[in-house]
């Protein structure tokens, strides 16, 4: 069951979760990492990565959209900071 939607556009956000019938929504992702068993990350390309790694590294299993990375420096190198 979806219980979050999570998008910088609160408007969507909220949308999104009439849309489905239920869920809480968020403007920041990093407020809910802690309470939630699995994310699905779709997102522009260039954020996948960032957000999937900040999800996987609490420790939640992430669904996220191809590719998971824009080029093999980015995918190497987004869980050094």
């Amino acid at each position: 069951m979806i219980e979050w939607f999570a998008d910088k556009d609160l408007r969507r956000a909220n949308e999104l979760a009439k849309n489905y019938g239920h869920g809480r929504v968020t403007s920041d992702y990093k407020e809910i990492m802690d309470g939630v068993d699995a994310a699905i990350v779709a997102l522009p390309n260039y954020l996948h990565a960032r957000v999937s790694v900040d999800f996987l590294l609490k420790g939640v299993d992430v669904l996220c959209e191809k590719p998971i990375a824009s080029n093999a420096f980015e995918a190497s190198s987004v869980g050094d900071s």
